[in-house]
C-alpha cells in the first residue's frame, strides 16, 4: 500500500542529510554525466561534479528529477495498458474520465491519447498544469485558456503542452482503478527492475538521500515556486489548506500531483536501461504492434524550423534526423537527454546541472549526436 503522506524535501531539492553551501568557495561543481552504449562495447561513463554539495562526488546511480523525460516513461506505461486492452489510443478520453475533454472552440472534436502523447490535441499551458492535491483537473481543462482557439484537436497543429500529461495520468487511473504512481510501479518500474519513482512516492527507503540536488548556476537551491512557505515538507503541491495527506487525492480527478510531465526520479544508469529498451524493441515488455505504434511519426514540421525546434513527434518520443528517438528534459537548472538509435544500436544519456537557460545546449541534450 503506497504511503498516504510524502514527507521530506520536495525531492529535486536538497536531501535531508545535506546543508546548503554557506560560502562562495564552498559552492559545489556542476554535475556532468555522460553514458554511451554501443553494440558489443562496454558502457562509456564520464562523470564530473558534485551532487549538490561540495565534495559529494556524483555517481551514475544517483537519482535526479529528470524533467520532461518523464513523458517518455509515462508513454511506456500507456502502451503497456494499450497492449493489455485497457486503453485505446483513439478513444475519446472523456469516455474514461466521465467528463468532456473538449476544446471549447471546437466542441465536436474528440481528444484522444494519441493526440495527447504527440502534442497535437490543441492544448496550451497558458492556464497552467499544476493542481493542489485536492484540485480538480476538470476545472482546469474547462478553462478556455487551456486551448488554442484557432486550431482543432488532431488537425495537424503541434504545441508542446505539459497539460496533456496530467490528463493522460487521470485516464490511466480511471482505466485501472489504481493511483498513477502505483500504475507506473507495476507497469514499468518493476518489469524493468528500476528503483525509479514519481515525486518520491514508492521509492525504496533511503533513495531520496542519494539524490542529486538541483541547484541554480549561482549555487542556490532550485526550489519549486509553486510550493508556498511552510510547504517544504511536502513532495507535491499541497491541498488548499496546506495538507499533504494523500487521502485527499481522488483517482482520475487530479492527475498532476505525481508530476507525470516532469517528476520522475531516476538515475542516469536506469535511463540507459530505458534507452536500451527503445533500441531492441523488447518483446517481453511491449508487443511488436505497440512498439511500432509508439515509434510511428504522428506530426511532422511543415517547412523549415528554427534550430532546436521539434521536427517530428511520435507517441511520447521526439524523432530526430539520423534515426535518433528520445526526449529531452530542462527544468530547475537541469538539462538532460535520453536518445536511442535503432539503426546503429546506440544509446546516449546526458545530464548536466547548474545550467543557465541562456547557455546553448550541448550534444545529446536537446538532440543527438
Amino acid at each position: 500500500m503506497p504511503d498516504t503522506r510524502l514527507a521530506g524535501l520536495i525531492g529535486f531539492c536538497l536531501s535531508p542529510m545535506l546543508a546548503l553551501p554557506a560560502l562562495a568557495e564552498e559552492q559545489p561543481a556542476p554535475v556532468s554525466i555522460e553514458l554511451q552504449h554501443r553494440p558489443g562495447e562496454e558502457v562509456s561513463v564520464n562523470l564530473s561534479g558534485d551532487a549538490g554539495a561540495k565534495d559529494r562526488a556524483v555517481r551514475a546511480d544517483m537519482p535526479v528529477r529528470i524533467a520532461s523525460i518523464s513523458k517518455l516513461v509515462t508513454a511506456l506505461g500507456v502502451m503497456r495498458l494499450v497492449d493489455q486492452g485497457r486503453l485505446d489510443l483513439d478513444r475519446d478520453v472523456g469516455d474514461y474520465l466521465g467528463w468532456p475533454v473538449r476544446n471549447p472552440h471546437f466542441p465536436d472534436r474528440a481528444v484522444t491519447l494519441r493526440m495527447l502523447l504527440s502534442h497535437t490535441a490543441s492544448l496550451s499551458d497558458a492556464a497552467g498544469y499544476y493542481l493542489p492535491l485536492d484540485g480538480r483537473l476538470q476545472d482546469l481543462v474547462a478553462d478556455s485558456e487551456a486551448w488554442h482557439q484557432d486550431h482543432a484537436p488532431g488537425s495537424g497543429f503541434f504545441d508542446y503542452a505539459n497539460l496533456g500529461s496530467p490528463i493522460i495520468a487521470a485516464v490511466m487511473e480511471k482505466a485501472t482503478g489504481q493511483r498513477y504512481d502505483a500504475i507506473m510501479q507495476q507497469q514499468v518500474f518493476t518489469p524493468l527492475a528500476l528503483t525509479a519513482c514519481f515525486n518520491w512516492s514508492n521509492c525504496p527507503t533511503g533513495q531520496r538521500d542519494q539524490a542529486i540536488t538541483l541547484l541554480r548556476p549561482d549555487g542556490s537551491l532550485a526550489k519549486d515556486p509553486l510550493l508556498a512557505p511552510g510547504e517544504e515538507e511536502c513532495a507535491l503541491v499541497a491541498t488548499k489548506d496546506g495538507s499533504c495527506d494523500l487521502r485527499h487525492y481522488v483517482l482520475g480527478e487530479n492527475g498532476s500531483s505525481f508530476s507525470p510531465q516532469g517528476g520522475l526520479r531516476i538515475s542516469a544508469k536506469e535511463l540507459l536501461v530505458v534507452g536500451k529498451l527503445l533500441v531492441r524493441d523488447d518483446m517481453a515488455f511491449l508487443s511488436p504492434a505497440a512498439w511500432q505504434a509508439m515509434r510511428q511519426t504522428q506530426w511532422r514540421a511543415d517547412g523549415l524550423v528554427s534550430a532546436g525546434a521539434a521536427q517530428q513527434w511520435a507517441l511520447g518520443l521526439e524523432v530526430q534526423p539520423g534515426g535518433w528517438i528520445g526526449h529531452s528534459g530542462n527544468a530547475y537548472g537541469l538539462r538532460a537527454g535520453l536518445w536511442a538509435n535503432r539503426l546503429i544500436g546506440e544509446v546516449r544519456v546526458r545530464i548536466v546541472t547548474m545550467v543557465d537557460e541562456a547557455v546553448p545546449e550541448g550534444p545529446c541534450l536537446h538532440s543527438c549526436p
